[in-house]
């Protein structure tokens, strides 16, 4: 049986349940799971900035995959590790987003930026972005003017989450898009794509950790929901989709899993340690 010592979690609905928290039960599975030695790492879409607070607090993680894979960050030393769109490939990015009139939320310098002048209740509806995304932004977001003129300027971006009046302007895009090349193209939500660095990805980022710390592939788990962890549910050891997943995800992975609001980390604890 192999021993499994790195457990990559995604967090909307993965490891946090239906009231946006950490469940009591996953945090006492947590607790015993690192005092054997295993590492639990939230791995998400999320810019840091983003991630609820308990999630940066509690003492159980130490290492952090966000921006859908772009960052690694130790909580104990304080470093980054970074893998970005190049300016080149992000201006070319901006162009084919603004063509489509997309409402981007950009991650760069570990912050994320939006529109100033369509960050209201009434746009965000009309591109069809959720309670859940409105809240993130309102709570956490930079809002800029002369917006496409900024995204162009900045030399890395992390990722990009993209939203759309229309499904056809939707697929349109994603269909241009991906002629440019070099890029991950994923979602999480019907009216959304994520947009991140093809040497990037949750998994791609979750084996340069393990690496790191010379642990093998086949040590890892991963667990997820949407298809933008379909790169870790791919590279790791053993690939878990959630009850709760997205077909195209659970299509990928070696097994499925619990719904969120029935403790994903009580569960493998209670399986495969």
């Amino acid at each position: 049986m192999v021993e499994y010592k790195i457990i990559s979690v995604d967090l909307d609905g993965t490891l946090l349940d239906g009231v946006m928290t950490v469940s009591k039960e996953n945090i006492a599975a947590a607790e015993k799971l690192v005092q054997r030695g295993v590492l639990i790492v939230p791995n998400t879409g999320r810019a840091y900035i983003e991630m609820p607070e308990i999630i940066k607090e509690l003492p159980i993680f130490r290492y952090y995959i966000y921006s859908d894979g772009a960052v690694i960050y130790d909580k104990l030393t304080g470093e980054n590790i970074y893998t970005c769109l190049t300016a080149e490939l992000g201006k070319k990015v901006t162009d084919v987003l603004e063509k489509y009139r997309a409402y981007p939320i950009v991650h760069a310098n570990n912050a994320t930026y939006v529109d100033a002048e369509r960050t209201n209740n009434t746009d965000m509806l009309r591109w069809r972005l959720g309670d859940g995304f409105r809240r993130v932004i309102y709570d956490t977001a930079t809002k800029v003017s002369d917006f496409w003129s900024f995204c162009r300027s900045l030399d890395k971006i992390e990722m990009v989450c993209a939203f759309f009046e229309t499904d056809e302007a939707l697929q349109a895009c994603h269909a241009e898009l991906a002629k440019l090349g070099m890029l991950h193209i994923a979602s999480t939500a019907a009216a959304n794509i994520e947009l991140f660095s093809i040497d990037g990805g949750k998994g791609s980022s979750l084996l340069k950790l393990a690496d790191s710390l010379g642990i093998p592939h086949e040590a890892t788990i991963a667990v997820g929901d949407s298809t933008n962890d379909s790169d870790m549910i791919i590279k790791a050891g053993l690939g878990i989709a959630m009850e709760n997943a997205c077909d195209e995800l659970k299509a990928l992975a070696d097994t499925t899993a619990c719904k969120n609001t029935e403790h994903i980390l009580k569960y493998l604890l209670d399986r495969y340690f």
